[in-house]
């Protein structure tokens, strides 16, 4: 995982289930050949770019993608834009990040395959919900960096949700140890999409006006 830093917003994430081992400096094992067909990048590349609407599609039909990614994707399918891509590369420090240079309209969202792997460098991430996520920062980023209104909403709801897992009904559900999605507003929306246990705690707190669940 890593922190936004300046002058770029940059995002990483990391969580999942593979169990294929890679090594630096061996080559690449059939798990990442595989990743490499089914999303479309080039495994020989350092870095290789594929249309965000064929990875899109891809999660789709994975036989990995849960449900709720399938639904996901088939909804950011609906409203990618053509000259979209997303960025494979086998050099990465990280499963994935989203990065937006400052003073620019230019995004990039960087995915690394190797890390979907439980034995390259303890990572065990998923390739699809590690794509959502970071793709999803690529669309949000720039509201939540120049719509206050919007970001003071989302800091209001993410303190409401840090209070609550402070609670001894919250700790009992998720545990002491503050979600990731509690980190910033900008991996709040992310984990709200696309993180089923983080959804689960926001259909725990309470809404301030009604009470009920929000």
């Amino acid at each position: 995982f890593g922190l936004p830093i300046s002058p770029t917003d940059t995002i990483y994430l990391g969580g999942g289930i593979e169990r294929n081992k890679i090594v630096d400096g061996t080559n690449l094992p059939q798990v990442y050949k595989d990743y490499a067909d089914q999303f479309g990048f080039d495994p020989k590349a350092a870095k290789s770019k594929v249309k965000t609407e064929e990875v899109l599609r891809s999660i789709i039909t994975s036989k990995y993608a849960t449900a709720a990614e399938k639904a996901l994707a088939r909804r950011l399918l609906s409203t990618v834009k053509a000259d979209s891509v997303i960025t494979f590369v086998n050099n990465s420090s990280t499963p994935g990040y989203f990065e937006h240079s400052s003073g620019s309209n230019e995004t990039d969202t960087v995915i690394d395959a190797r890390y979907m792997s439980a034995d390259y460098k303890n990572g065990n991430s998923v390739m699809e919900h590690v794509i959502l996520h970071e793709y999803l920062h690529e669309l949000t980023v720039n509201g939540i960096n120049t719509d206050a209104e919007f970001k003071g909403a989302l800091t209001k709801l993410n303190d409401a949700v840090k209070a609550y897992q402070q609670t001894k009904e919250g700790q009992a559900k998720f545990g002491s140890k503050p979600l990731y999605g509690t980190m910033n507003e900008k991996e709040f929306v992310s984990e709200a999409m696309t993180n089923p246990t983080f959804q689960a705690m926001l259909q725990q707190v309470p809404y301030e006006v009604t009470g009920k669940a929000s």
